[in-house]
């Protein structure tokens, strides 16, 4: 499998684990929900981020960041190969 098809269904799956978790993806999410649907901590994603494999924007907090459903897909994709 591809890593291509791999994110997409991953992405696939996180979506359908944050429409369980009643979470509007429509957007950008934070990342206590981001890590919820990922299942991974929080520190993690953060880790992510300082080290480019996700992208995100930052909300109010410095610490406060929002994040694309597809790029937690790509990024966990990545993650595991």
């Amino acid at each position: 499998m591809s890593a291509t098809t791999s994110a997409a269904t991953l992405l696939r799956e996180l979506q359908e684990k944050a429409d369980l978790l009643r979470i509007d993806t429509s957007g950008r999410i934070g990342i206590n929900q981001a890590a919820m649907v990922c299942d991974v901590h929080p520190e993690t994603l953060r880790n992510w981020h300082k080290r480019g494999r996700l992208s995100a924007t930052r909300a109010t907090g410095r610490r406060n960041l929002m994040f694309k459903l597809r790029d937690l897909a790509k990024a966990k994709a990545t993650a595991h190969l």
